[in-house]
């Protein structure tokens, strides 16, 4: 009889390529995971410097119609004679409230298309006042024919609003008298 021997190899440990096709994954996983946080942020950001643009440009078009309607005299300011103390923290909104002009239209930010998306010209607006400042030239303003126009934009469809982003212009304007202007300089001719 013929005896055989069987000889036994002991096995290498395998599991190393396991285990680094796993970590591979993983380190895989974490790229795709910091790609996509970054592109939520850049979208979240864009978003809002979105709205922030659209209340300045409504906030510019408040700022334009009110001096559009100083200059087509629907807006009468030579009956502003009272100065306002519009010094912060004082909010010409409200310190101003006895002797101010306001949009006619509509005084408070209105919604004229709620159905419509706010890129769109839908939600609130904007709104404005006109005052005579005290701030600039203080008591030394006699004589001088200055206002304050300040106007507010919205982006967002309500006041209560979580998300309701705002911008301020504010322009100071001098009324002269019409038909009185004597040119000076070369632009005139």
């Amino acid at each position: 009889m013929i005896r055989t021997r069987r000889v036994v190899r002991r096995r290498q440990q395998r599991g190393w390529v396991m285990l680094t096709v796993l970590l591979v994954l993983l380190a895989l996983g974490f790229v795709v995971t910091a790609f996509y946080t970054q592109s939520e942020d850049h979208l979240f950001m864009g978003n809002a410097l979105g709205g922030y643009s659209m209340a300045a440009a409504r906030a510019e078009a408040g700022a334009q119609f009110a001096l559009a309607q100083i200059r087509s005299s629907n807006l009468n300011v030579g009956s502003l004679t009272v100065m306002c103390n519009d010094a912060p923290p004082a909010d010409p909104y409200t310190a101003c409230a006895a002797n101010m002009l306001t949009n006619p239209n509509f005084p408070q930010p209105e919604n004229p298309n709620p159905g419509l998306d706010l890129k769109m010209g839908g939600g609130l607006q904007y709104r404005y006042v006109v005052y005579k400042p005290n701030t600039i030239l203080g008591a030394n303003n006699t004589g001088v024919v200055l206002y304050t126009i300040r106007s507010t934009g919205y982006y967002g469809y309500s006041m209560t609003s979580p998300n309701l982003y705002t911008s301020e212009v504010e322009v100071t304007v001098e009324v002269g008298t019409a038909n009185k202007f004597n040119c000076t300089s070369y632009d005139c001719s």
